[in-house]
Protein backbone atom coordinates (compact mmCIF):
# COMPACT_ATOMS: atom_id res chain seq x y z
CA UNK A 1 0.00 0.00 0.00
CA UNK A 2 1.22 3.50 -0.84
CA UNK A 3 2.35 5.61 2.14
CA UNK A 4 2.93 9.35 2.44
CA UNK A 5 3.88 11.83 5.18
CA UNK A 6 0.74 13.34 6.69
CA UNK A 7 1.89 16.80 5.63
CA UNK A 8 1.58 15.85 1.94
CA UNK A 9 -2.18 15.22 2.13
CA UNK A 10 -3.30 17.44 5.03
CA UNK A 11 -2.38 20.79 6.52
CA UNK A 12 -2.58 22.29 9.99
CA UNK A 13 -4.63 25.48 9.89
CA UNK A 14 -3.78 28.03 12.56
CA UNK A 15 -6.10 30.92 11.79
CA UNK A 16 -6.28 32.92 15.02
CA UNK A 17 -8.91 35.22 16.45
CA UNK A 18 -8.73 37.60 19.42
CA UNK A 19 -11.18 37.12 22.31
CA UNK A 20 -12.87 40.49 21.76
CA UNK A 21 -13.67 39.45 18.16
CA UNK A 22 -15.52 36.28 19.21
CA UNK A 23 -19.33 36.44 19.38
CA UNK A 24 -20.91 35.11 22.57
CA UNK A 25 -22.95 32.48 20.70
CA UNK A 26 -19.89 31.07 18.88
CA UNK A 27 -19.20 27.46 19.83
CA UNK A 28 -15.99 27.05 21.82
CA UNK A 29 -13.99 23.83 22.22
CA UNK A 30 -11.31 23.48 24.90
CA UNK A 31 -9.40 20.32 25.70
CA UNK A 32 -11.86 19.69 28.50
CA UNK A 33 -14.67 19.54 25.92
CA UNK A 34 -13.18 16.57 24.03
CA UNK A 35 -13.60 13.17 25.65
CA UNK A 36 -10.37 11.21 25.50
CA UNK A 37 -10.21 8.28 23.06
CA UNK A 38 -13.91 8.46 22.08
CA UNK A 39 -13.78 11.86 20.36
CA UNK A 40 -17.09 12.89 21.89
CA UNK A 41 -17.53 16.66 21.83
CA UNK A 42 -19.28 18.81 24.44
CA UNK A 43 -18.67 22.40 23.28
CA UNK A 44 -19.70 25.46 25.25
CA UNK A 45 -20.83 28.89 24.13
CA UNK A 46 -17.93 31.34 23.93
CA UNK A 47 -19.89 33.77 26.08
CA UNK A 48 -20.01 31.22 28.89
CA UNK A 49 -16.31 30.33 28.65
CA UNK A 50 -14.87 33.71 29.75
CA UNK A 51 -12.26 33.68 26.98
CA UNK A 52 -9.26 35.94 27.59
CA UNK A 53 -6.66 34.74 25.07
CA UNK A 54 -6.27 34.21 21.34
CA UNK A 55 -8.02 31.14 19.91
CA UNK A 56 -7.95 29.08 16.71
CA UNK A 57 -10.81 29.19 14.23
CA UNK A 58 -12.05 25.84 12.91
CA UNK A 59 -14.70 24.56 10.48
CA UNK A 60 -16.87 21.47 10.14
CA UNK A 61 -14.54 20.10 7.45
CA UNK A 62 -11.55 19.80 9.78
CA UNK A 63 -10.28 17.44 12.48
CA UNK A 64 -9.59 18.83 15.96
CA UNK A 65 -6.36 17.42 17.41
CA UNK A 66 -5.35 18.00 21.04
CA UNK A 67 -1.60 18.65 21.00
CA UNK A 68 -1.22 18.81 24.81
CA UNK A 69 -0.79 15.34 26.33
CA UNK A 70 -1.53 13.67 22.96
CA UNK A 71 -1.45 10.25 24.65
CA UNK A 72 -5.01 11.10 25.81
CA UNK A 73 -6.11 10.97 22.15
CA UNK A 74 -8.36 14.03 22.41
CA UNK A 75 -9.24 14.03 18.72
CA UNK A 76 -12.64 14.90 17.24
CA UNK A 77 -14.49 15.49 13.98
CA UNK A 78 -16.82 18.46 14.57
CA UNK A 79 -20.05 18.92 12.63
CA UNK A 80 -20.01 22.66 13.36
CA UNK A 81 -17.69 25.66 13.04
CA UNK A 82 -16.33 27.62 15.96
CA UNK A 83 -13.19 28.53 17.89
CA UNK A 84 -10.91 26.32 19.95
CA UNK A 85 -8.02 26.45 22.39
CA UNK A 86 -4.59 26.96 20.84
CA UNK A 87 -3.69 23.61 22.44
CA UNK A 88 -5.96 22.13 19.77
CA UNK A 89 -4.74 21.92 16.17
CA UNK A 90 -7.35 22.15 13.37
CA UNK A 91 -6.23 19.69 10.67
CA UNK A 92 -7.52 20.25 7.13
CA UNK A 93 -7.63 17.08 4.99
CA UNK A 94 -6.65 17.65 1.36
CA UNK A 95 -8.39 16.31 -1.73
CA UNK A 96 -6.54 12.97 -1.59
CA UNK A 97 -7.58 11.89 1.89
CA UNK A 98 -11.00 11.19 3.40
CA UNK A 99 -11.60 13.00 6.71
CA UNK A 100 -13.11 9.99 8.48
CA UNK A 101 -10.28 7.73 7.25
CA UNK A 102 -7.70 10.21 8.54
CA UNK A 103 -9.52 10.50 11.88
CA UNK A 104 -9.40 6.73 12.37
CA UNK A 105 -5.70 6.69 11.48
CA UNK A 106 -4.93 9.40 14.04
CA UNK A 107 -6.92 7.70 16.80
CA UNK A 108 -5.57 4.16 16.37
CA UNK A 109 -3.37 3.13 19.36
CA UNK A 110 -0.18 2.71 17.31
CA UNK A 111 -0.46 6.27 15.96
CA UNK A 112 -1.25 7.67 19.41
CA UNK A 113 1.83 5.91 20.80
CA UNK A 114 3.96 7.15 17.88
CA UNK A 115 2.88 10.75 18.51
CA UNK A 116 3.46 10.42 22.26
CA UNK A 117 7.06 9.49 21.47
CA UNK A 118 7.55 12.70 19.48
CA UNK A 119 6.42 15.14 22.20
CA UNK A 120 8.53 17.78 23.93
CA UNK A 121 8.16 18.98 27.52
CA UNK A 122 8.32 16.76 30.60
CA UNK A 123 5.42 18.02 32.72
CA UNK A 124 3.23 19.31 29.89
CA UNK A 125 4.16 17.21 26.83
CA UNK A 126 3.05 18.68 23.52
CA UNK A 127 3.39 17.57 19.92
CA UNK A 128 4.78 20.23 17.61
CA UNK A 129 2.73 20.70 14.40
CA UNK A 130 5.87 20.05 12.34
CA UNK A 131 6.38 16.70 14.05
CA UNK A 132 2.75 15.73 13.54
CA UNK A 133 3.03 16.26 9.78
CA UNK A 134 5.85 13.69 9.58
CA UNK A 135 3.53 10.79 10.51
CA UNK A 136 3.52 8.15 7.78
CA UNK A 137 -0.02 7.58 6.52
CA UNK A 138 -1.08 4.51 4.49
CA UNK A 139 -2.90 5.98 1.49
CA UNK A 140 -5.06 3.69 -0.64
CA UNK A 141 -7.33 5.21 -3.33
CA UNK A 142 -10.15 7.45 -2.07
CA UNK A 143 -12.87 4.87 -2.71
CA UNK A 144 -10.94 2.35 -0.62
CA UNK A 145 -10.41 4.95 2.13
CA UNK A 146 -14.15 5.57 2.25
CA UNK A 147 -14.87 1.83 2.38
CA UNK A 148 -12.45 1.37 5.29
CA UNK A 149 -13.81 4.44 7.08
CA UNK A 150 -17.40 3.18 6.71
CA UNK A 151 -16.49 -0.18 8.30
CA UNK A 152 -14.68 1.52 11.18
CA UNK A 153 -17.53 4.01 11.63
CA UNK A 154 -20.02 1.15 12.03
CA UNK A 155 -17.79 -0.70 14.49
CA UNK A 156 -17.25 2.50 16.44
CA UNK A 157 -21.01 3.14 16.52
CA UNK A 158 -21.46 -0.22 18.27
CA UNK A 159 -18.92 0.87 20.89
CA UNK A 160 -20.73 4.17 21.38
CA UNK A 161 -24.06 2.37 21.92
CA UNK A 162 -22.43 0.23 24.61
CA UNK A 163 -21.12 3.37 26.30
CA UNK A 164 -24.55 4.99 26.06
CA UNK A 165 -26.12 1.97 27.76
CA UNK A 166 -23.69 2.36 30.67
CA UNK A 167 -24.44 6.08 30.86
CA UNK A 168 -28.20 5.44 30.80
CA UNK A 169 -28.01 2.95 33.67
CA UNK A 170 -25.83 5.31 35.68
CA UNK A 171 -28.24 8.19 35.03
CA UNK A 172 -31.13 6.03 36.22
CA UNK A 173 -29.23 5.22 39.42
CA UNK A 174 -28.58 8.92 39.97
CA UNK A 175 -32.25 9.77 39.38
CA UNK A 176 -33.31 7.30 42.09
CA UNK A 177 -30.71 8.78 44.43
CA UNK A 178 -31.83 12.35 43.74
CA UNK A 179 -35.47 11.48 44.36
CA UNK A 180 -34.67 9.77 47.66
CA UNK A 181 -32.15 12.20 49.12
CA UNK A 182 -31.87 15.51 47.28
CA UNK A 183 -35.24 16.64 45.91
CA UNK A 184 -36.89 18.79 48.56
CA UNK A 185 -34.66 17.35 51.30
CA UNK A 186 -32.55 19.17 53.87
CA UNK A 187 -30.03 17.26 55.99
CA UNK A 188 -27.47 18.14 58.63
CA UNK A 189 -23.91 17.51 57.46
CA UNK A 190 -20.56 16.38 58.81
CA UNK A 191 -17.13 16.30 57.15
CA UNK A 192 -15.86 13.12 55.50
CA UNK A 193 -12.88 12.76 57.87
CA UNK A 194 -15.23 12.35 60.85
CA UNK A 195 -16.60 9.10 59.42
CA UNK A 196 -13.82 7.67 57.25
CA UNK A 197 -10.07 7.11 57.02
CA UNK A 198 -8.59 8.58 53.84
CA UNK A 199 -5.29 7.52 52.26
CA UNK A 200 -3.47 7.75 48.93
CA UNK A 201 -1.78 4.75 47.33
CA UNK A 202 1.51 3.37 46.09
CA UNK A 203 3.89 5.50 44.00
CA UNK A 204 5.42 4.06 40.85
CA UNK A 205 9.20 4.42 40.58
CA UNK A 206 9.74 4.79 44.34
CA UNK A 207 12.90 3.43 46.03
CA UNK A 208 12.47 0.10 47.85
CA UNK A 209 16.05 -0.20 49.22
CA UNK A 210 16.58 -3.78 48.11
CA UNK A 211 13.55 -5.19 49.91
CA UNK A 212 12.06 -8.33 48.35
CA UNK A 213 9.32 -7.49 45.85
CA UNK A 214 6.22 -9.35 44.74
CA UNK A 215 4.01 -8.67 41.74
CA UNK A 216 0.54 -7.61 42.78
CA UNK A 217 -2.46 -6.13 40.93
CA UNK A 218 -3.10 -2.43 41.41
CA UNK A 219 -5.85 0.00 40.46
CA UNK A 220 -4.76 2.85 38.21
CA UNK A 221 -6.74 5.97 37.32
CA UNK A 222 -8.00 4.34 34.11
CA UNK A 223 -9.72 1.62 36.16
CA UNK A 224 -11.71 4.09 38.26
CA UNK A 225 -14.64 5.53 36.32
CA UNK A 226 -17.52 7.72 37.46
CA UNK A 227 -19.81 5.34 39.34
CA UNK A 228 -18.18 2.06 38.33
CA UNK A 229 -14.85 0.23 38.05
CA UNK A 230 -13.45 -0.88 34.70
CA UNK A 231 -11.44 -4.00 35.55
CA UNK A 232 -10.93 -5.28 32.01
CA UNK A 233 -7.24 -4.28 32.13
CA UNK A 234 -5.76 -4.31 35.64
CA UNK A 235 -1.97 -3.95 35.63
CA UNK A 236 0.62 -5.42 38.01
CA UNK A 237 3.23 -3.60 40.09
CA UNK A 238 6.22 -4.81 42.11
CA UNK A 239 5.63 -4.09 45.81
CA UNK A 240 7.00 -5.17 49.17
CA UNK A 241 4.94 -7.25 51.59
CA UNK A 242 4.60 -4.20 53.84
CA UNK A 243 3.35 -2.06 50.94
CA UNK A 244 0.80 -4.68 49.93
CA UNK A 245 -0.49 -4.83 53.49
CA UNK A 246 -0.60 -1.02 53.72
CA UNK A 247 -2.29 -0.32 50.40
CA UNK A 248 -4.50 -3.42 50.06
CA UNK A 249 -8.11 -2.60 49.23
CA UNK A 250 -10.89 -4.13 51.33
CA UNK A 251 -14.52 -4.74 50.34
CA UNK A 252 -16.52 -1.58 51.02
CA UNK A 253 -13.62 0.81 50.38
CA UNK A 254 -14.36 3.79 48.16
CA UNK A 255 -11.76 4.60 45.49
CA UNK A 256 -11.67 8.16 44.11
CA UNK A 257 -9.40 9.84 41.56
CA UNK A 258 -7.45 12.88 42.71
CA UNK A 259 -7.42 14.57 39.31
CA UNK A 260 -8.37 14.60 35.64
CA UNK A 261 -10.70 16.56 33.38
CA UNK A 262 -12.58 19.13 35.49
CA UNK A 263 -15.94 17.48 34.79
CA UNK A 264 -14.61 14.12 36.02
CA UNK A 265 -12.84 15.35 39.15
CA UNK A 266 -13.30 13.09 42.19
CA UNK A 267 -14.88 10.28 40.17
CA UNK A 268 -15.04 6.92 41.87
CA UNK A 269 -16.88 3.82 42.99
CA UNK A 270 -17.02 1.10 45.66
CA UNK A 271 -14.48 -1.71 45.77
CA UNK A 272 -16.21 -5.06 46.33
CA UNK A 273 -13.11 -7.24 46.59
CA UNK A 274 -13.24 -8.25 42.92
CA UNK A 275 -9.47 -9.01 42.83
CA UNK A 276 -7.55 -10.57 45.71
CA UNK A 277 -4.70 -8.54 47.26
CA UNK A 278 -5.29 -5.58 44.95
CA UNK A 279 -3.66 -2.27 45.93
CA UNK A 280 -4.13 1.24 44.54
CA UNK A 281 -2.02 3.91 42.84
CA UNK A 282 -1.05 7.17 44.56
CA UNK A 283 -3.35 9.15 42.24
CA UNK A 284 -6.31 7.33 43.78
CA UNK A 285 -7.68 8.04 47.24
CA UNK A 286 -8.92 5.14 49.35
CA UNK A 287 -11.82 6.13 51.61
CA UNK A 288 -12.52 3.50 54.30
CA UNK A 289 -15.62 4.07 56.42
CA UNK A 290 -15.16 3.68 60.17
CA UNK A 291 -17.20 0.80 61.73
CA UNK A 292 -19.11 3.29 63.89
CA UNK A 293 -19.98 5.67 61.05
CA UNK A 294 -23.44 4.24 60.21
CA UNK A 295 -22.85 4.96 56.54
CA UNK A 296 -23.36 2.78 53.48
CA UNK A 297 -20.46 2.78 50.97
CA UNK A 298 -23.01 2.74 48.13
CA UNK A 299 -24.72 5.85 49.47
CA UNK A 300 -21.47 7.74 50.02
CA UNK A 301 -20.09 6.77 46.62
CA UNK A 302 -23.22 7.99 44.88
CA UNK A 303 -23.31 11.24 46.85
CA UNK A 304 -19.72 11.93 45.82
CA UNK A 305 -20.85 11.88 42.17
CA UNK A 306 -23.68 14.42 42.60
CA UNK A 307 -23.65 17.92 41.15
CA UNK A 308 -23.25 19.30 44.68
CA UNK A 309 -20.10 17.23 45.19
CA UNK A 310 -18.67 18.21 41.80
CA UNK A 311 -19.19 21.88 42.63
CA UNK A 312 -17.28 21.43 45.89
CA UNK A 313 -14.39 19.66 44.18
CA UNK A 314 -14.15 22.22 41.37
CA UNK A 315 -14.18 25.10 43.86
CA UNK A 316 -11.45 23.44 45.96
CA UNK A 317 -9.31 22.06 43.14
CA UNK A 318 -5.98 23.22 41.83
CA UNK A 319 -6.30 23.67 38.07
CA UNK A 320 -3.72 23.68 35.28
CA UNK A 321 -4.26 23.46 31.52
CA UNK A 322 -7.29 21.22 31.10
CA UNK A 323 -6.52 19.28 34.32
CA UNK A 324 -7.84 19.71 37.87
CA UNK A 325 -6.77 17.98 41.10
CA UNK A 326 -7.74 17.81 44.76
CA UNK A 327 -5.62 16.88 47.77
CA UNK A 328 -6.31 14.82 50.88
CA UNK A 329 -7.13 17.86 53.02
CA UNK A 330 -9.77 19.10 50.59
CA UNK A 331 -11.34 15.65 50.33
CA UNK A 332 -11.30 15.27 54.13
CA UNK A 333 -13.39 18.41 54.58
CA UNK A 334 -16.04 17.36 52.08
CA UNK A 335 -19.50 17.83 53.70
CA UNK A 336 -21.63 14.66 53.84
CA UNK A 337 -25.40 14.68 54.62
CA UNK A 338 -26.35 12.70 57.73
CA UNK A 339 -29.00 10.42 56.22
CA UNK A 340 -30.53 7.58 58.33
CA UNK A 341 -28.86 4.22 57.61
CA UNK A 342 -32.22 2.56 56.82
CA UNK A 343 -32.73 4.95 53.88
CA UNK A 344 -29.16 4.39 52.70
CA UNK A 345 -29.67 0.61 52.77
CA UNK A 346 -32.83 0.90 50.69
CA UNK A 347 -30.92 2.82 48.03
CA UNK A 348 -28.06 0.28 48.14
CA UNK A 349 -30.57 -2.44 47.18
CA UNK A 350 -31.70 -0.52 44.08
CA UNK A 351 -28.12 0.28 43.14
CA UNK A 352 -27.00 -3.36 43.40
CA UNK A 353 -29.59 -4.38 40.79
CA UNK A 354 -28.50 -1.66 38.36
CA UNK A 355 -24.81 -2.28 39.04
CA UNK A 356 -25.12 -5.86 37.80
CA UNK A 357 -26.54 -4.52 34.54
CA UNK A 358 -23.69 -2.00 34.30
CA UNK A 359 -21.10 -4.77 34.74
CA UNK A 360 -22.72 -6.75 31.90
CA UNK A 361 -22.65 -3.65 29.69
CA UNK A 362 -18.98 -3.06 30.49
CA UNK A 363 -18.17 -6.62 29.40
CA UNK A 364 -20.07 -6.05 26.14
CA UNK A 365 -18.15 -2.80 25.63
CA UNK A 366 -14.85 -4.62 26.19
CA UNK A 367 -15.77 -7.10 23.44
CA UNK A 368 -16.72 -4.25 21.09
CA UNK A 369 -13.46 -2.43 21.88
CA UNK A 370 -11.43 -5.55 21.08
CA UNK A 371 -13.23 -5.97 17.75
CA UNK A 372 -12.68 -2.32 16.88
CA UNK A 373 -8.96 -2.48 17.76
CA UNK A 374 -8.56 -5.56 15.54
CA UNK A 375 -10.33 -3.84 12.63
CA UNK A 376 -8.20 -0.70 13.06
CA UNK A 377 -4.98 -2.68 13.02
CA UNK A 378 -5.97 -4.62 9.91
CA UNK A 379 -7.29 -1.52 8.14
CA UNK A 380 -3.99 0.33 8.17
CA UNK A 381 -1.96 -2.74 7.26
CA UNK A 382 -3.99 -3.25 4.08
CA UNK A 383 -5.74 -6.37 5.40
CA UNK A 384 -9.33 -5.15 5.72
Amino acid sequence: MKTVPLGEVASIARSTIKPDEIHDDTKYVGLEHIEKSSGKLRPSAAGDANLTSTKHRFSSSQILYGKLRPYLAKIAVPDFSGVCSTDILPISPGNDVDRSYLYHFLTQPTTVADVAGKTTGANLPRIKPEALTTLILPLPPLDEQRRIAAILDKADAIRQKRRQAITHLDTLTQSIFDEMFLTGQSWKTSTLDTMADIASGITKGRKTNGTALMQTPYLAVANVQDGYLDLTNVKQIDATAAEIERYKLLPGDLVLTEGGDPDKLGRGSVWDGEIESCIHQNHIFRVRLQPTSLFSPSFLSRYLSTTEAKKYFLKSAKQTTGIASINKTQLSKFPVPLVPIAEQTKFAHYQAILSRKIVASIEALSTADALFASLQSRAFQGEL
